[in-house]
């Protein structure tokens, strides 16, 4: 894995030696992200399983998450490594406001619905550091508040930072009831998002050894009902005693440890890792260094020919060139770049209207409410609807979460496909030898090579991520399925009404904010297409700077320069080579 991190950072020094310019924070957060060999697990699991004790045995502190039983959590905790402890408060995104580091005293005002009620406050997620070995590999625990009780956002967490996750750590416990028909509902949710799942059976010290045993093995047979059939054994399921592993921890006791079931739980995670590193070294690596190879590629190949232009005849043919690729760019002004975003309106719109009939299709009402309808026919007072009347809401959301998940990852790989767009519009007034295009393949790659507008698409990541929540939010809010005192055959009409109005009210908030946000992408587009063409301008001029000092060189430092730009040539090809192969050796990394 560092092998081929340092391999692209050094990618990175032979591009700004070759062009005399820096990238963007971008690349280098990417490779440094890949290098620390980041692993995110989302912790979930219902109220007062154990879930914030299990976090602290795991990380060997005693009160990092919050974990007292008269407060509920109502936003997510963010756990990552840190010298020191602290606690960071961030807020929606697009919202303007900066993270706050806040005292750990007044978390309550932040993260609970008596000190936050139904999230005024605007509040993303909270922000833990901790100096402990384990978050020092990498390692990122996503707290999720717990899915039981009144709090409807609660799932909506689940479902927003799965995407995100690596792994999921699903709580559960030796003493309360076995894992529900509610609790599984939701596990197939995300496990539809997160293929890794992990159960932790807690509290195993409350209990005797054969009611420890029945339990999970009670468990592993729901599990496995649930998610298909599939082979019991097969399950990653651990049984644990945070209390034991706390103890142990201040004693130093390995044995204890042991006899924990955390020793186990630490070992099933570094195979995870190890796993995930490998995936990574064989998809990512490729993508991130394949644009920098074009790049740098680039670069080498024209610095050598600028400096075998050795005779006046090769310099004018080469002048002439880049003349050439002025004239295009400069020539009526504003024109190149209205055609490209004339190109990128006319995809945006047409995904747009895409997306939107996927919506549709989505909350029809026939279609989400058929997993009710036995249910509705059934109920014989008005109790039994109104509990329906609260189930359907946490339905819609989770239908909703899975399909807008999928639809974002639909809509980032159309606009990577449309940013491609501008490229049959670079060569302008292309001369039939092709002399234009090599010029206009100088570096910085144009408008439409990956190199340059991939720089956008995190920006569009995060607009499309924070529509994406807001919506999948909206039936928590928009569907308030609350019956008054009627007749049972009225009151079911009722529900069918509001909740088909709430539906009808559900696509025209979505749409709505579907459309806002990938007008915001479109814009973003636009302006990156305006800043890569000035910066093309700037690239030109440079070039024929350097066409100029290359005609007063004298054939003693003309060879010099050539002998350093064959090292550069070797030092590339060794990347390159290294990069190829971790597609296909992963263990390379």
């Amino acid at each position: 894995m560092k092998r081929l991190g340092h391999a692209l950072l050094r990618l990175e020094l032979l591009h700004k030696e070759l062009t005399e310019q820096s990238l963007s924070t971008l690349y280098r957060e990417r490779v440094e992200r890949f290098c620390s060999g980041r692993f995110c697990a989302l912790v979930m699991g219902d109220v007062k399983k154990g879930k914030s004790m299990f976090i602290n045995a795991v990380l060997g502190s005693e009160d990092l998450a919050p974990s007292s039983p008269d407060v509920s959590p109502t936003v997510s905790f963010r756990i990552r490594y840190g010298q020191e402890r602290s606690c960071r408060v961030f807020f929606m995104p697009r919202s303007g406001k900066e993270p706050m580091e806040v005292p750990r005293d007044t978390l309550a005002d932040f993260a609970t619905q008596e000190g936050n009620p139904d999230n005024e406050k605007g509040v993303d997620f909270i922000e833990l550091t901790c100096p402990s070995p384990l978050l020092a590999r990498g390692i990122v625990l996503i707290d999720t508040p717990g899915t039981g009780g009144h709090f409807r956002s609660a799932q909506l967490q689940c479902l927003r930072f799965a995407p995100h996750a690596d792994a999921v750590f699903f709580v559960t416990d030796s003493v309360d009831s076995p894992i529900g028909v509610e609790e599984m509902a939701r596990l197939r949710l995300v496990h539809e998002l997160v293929p890794n799942l992990c159960f932790v059976q807690t509290k195993a010290g409350a209990v005797d050894q054969s009611d420890r045993d029945s339990r999970r093995k009670n468990n592993l047979s729901i599990i496995s009902a649930g998610l298909g059939n599939c082979d019991t054994d097969d399950i990653p399921y651990f049984v644990l005693d945070s209390k034991k592993k706390m103890t142990a921890d201040k004693k130093g006791s390995l044995q204890k440890i042991q006899r924990s079931g955390f020793a186990s739980l630490l070992h099933f995670v570094q195979g995870v890792r190890r796993q995930r590193k490998q995936q990574m070294a064989a998809s990512v690596v490729p993508a991130l260094g394949g644009d920098m190879l074009k790049r740098v590629g680039a670069a080498l190949d024209f610095r050598r020919r600028i400096l075998e232009a050795d005779t006046d005849e090769k310099r004018r043919e080469l002048s002439s060139v880049l003349a050439e690729a002025e004239a295009a760019l400069a020539a009526q002004p504003g024109d190149l770049a209205a055609r490209l975003q004339s190109a990128i309106h006319a995809k945006v719109e047409q995904l747009g209207k895409d997306a939107e009939k996927g919506i549709r299709a989505l909350v029809e009402a026939k279609k989400l409410l058929a997993p009710f309808a036995e249910d509705l026919e059934k109920a014989e007072d008005l109790s039994q609807l109104q509990r329906i009347g609260y189930e359907i809401p946490a339905s819609v959301i989770g239908e909703l979460a899975i399909h807008m998940q999928k639809l974002q990852l639909e809509l980032e790989s159309r606009i990577r496909e449309l940013l491609e767009t501008p490229a049959s519009f670079a060569g302008a007034s292309r001369r039939k030898d092709g002399a234009t295009a090599a010029a206009l393949s100088l570096p910085p790659s144009l408008p439409g090579d990956d190199g340059t507008l991939s720089d956008i698409m995190p920006l569009v990541s995060a607009t499309l991520c924070s529509c994406i929540a807001v919506i999948v939010g909206m039936p928590g809010r928009i569907f308030d399925l609350k019956l008054r005192r009627q007749p049972l055959v009225d009151a079911r009409a009722a529900l069918l009404r509001q909740f088909e109005s709430g539906l009808a009210e559900l696509y025209k908030c979505s749409a709505e904010s579907l459309q806002s946000a990938l007008r915001q992408c479109e814009n973003d587009i636009r302006a990156r297409i305006e800043s890569v063409i000035m910066s093309r301008r700037a690239s030109l001029k440079k070039a024929r700077l350097m066409l100029q000092h290359e005609a007063r060189m004298t054939p003693a430092e003309r060879e010099k320069e050539l002998e350093l730009l064959t090292r550069s040539r070797v030092a590339f090809d060794r990347i390159q080579c290294l990069i190829d192969t971790s597609a296909s050796a992963p263990q390379l990394a």
